[in-house]
């Protein structure tokens, strides 16, 4: 993967994501707290999903699949941790902000690059 490819696509998801986590947050937390939150849970999990799992022997849906999982568990995890927030609250964040940036993602580059 070209290095502009992942810092786009890394740019791409942690914005989505942020707006997503300040959703469930905006009560707890102050719109730069949950940004510096997120940034920091992507800056760890994004290499390994696209630089580990992605670059894995796995058939591409059982890759999907296995980053999406790690991506959620371990946000949540993160989240939980460095946020001070309660377990259930970052569960359902990072299921829903996962969710919408893995489908979100490619219509936007779509949309932007293709179209």
């Amino acid at each position: 993967m070209e290095k502009l490819s992942y810092v786009y696509i890394f740019l791409q998801s942690s914005t989505i994501e942020v707006f997503v986590y300040f959703l469930f947050y905006r009560k707890l937390k102050a719109f730069g707290a949950t940004f510096v939150l997120t940034t920091l849970a992507n800056t760890l999990t994004h290499p390994v999903v696209f630089f580990v799992i992605m670059a894995s022997r796995l058939s591409y849906i059982e890759a999907i699949l296995l980053a999406e999982g790690f991506a959620f568990v371990a946000e949540t995890f993160l989240h939980a941790y460095f946020g001070k927030l309660p377990l259930k609250t970052t569960w359902k964040a990072s299921l829903t902000a996962n969710l919408v940036s893995w489908q979100l993602a490619p219509i936007l580059t779509y949309l932007l690059f293709i179209n």
